[in-house]
């Protein structure tokens, strides 16, 4: 409750703000223009996860949560109609940035449908996360 009024208090100024995190219900509906979730393929998610040292049952959740879409459940939940998914897989924060800008200017339509499940998954994937 503190965070969200602390963000109500900064959006109160005026400007626009962007708040990085994993936890949408911080931030009030009334305050939000747009939602980003990004998405990262599976398989670069794990070997990411890897060289980070996660242990295995944290790079199983992290895994879980990717292939179905927990943040942007979560997001639309909250946010309806406000949410975009951005595949980041293979693109540089610059690539990404000019993304989220495009979709804001409306020069880029917002859409959410980034689908892993459809694909084939790698076996190493699939491993961790079906134990």
């Amino acid at each position: 409750d503190r965070l969200r009024n602390c963000v109500r208090e900064l959006a109160g100024s005026g400007g626009n703000l962007v708040i990085d995190s994993h936890y949408g219900e911080i931030v009030d509906d009334d305050l939000v223009r747009k939602v980003f979730v990004l998405r990262l393929d599976p398989k670069i998610l794990l070997y990411r996860l890897k060289a980070r040292n996660y242990s295995a049952i944290k790079i199983k959740e992290n895994l879980e949560a990717e292939l179905v879409g927990v943040c942007t459940y979560n997001a639309l939940s909250l946010h309806p109609g406000k949410v975009c998914e951005i595949n980041a897989t293979g693109k540089e924060i610059e690539e990404i940035i000019q993304e989220v800008l495009g979709i804001l200017d409306l020069k880029v339509e917002c859409s959410v449908g980034v689908d892993w499940l459809s694909e084939k998954l790698p076996e190493e994937v699939l491993n961790l996360v079906l134990k």
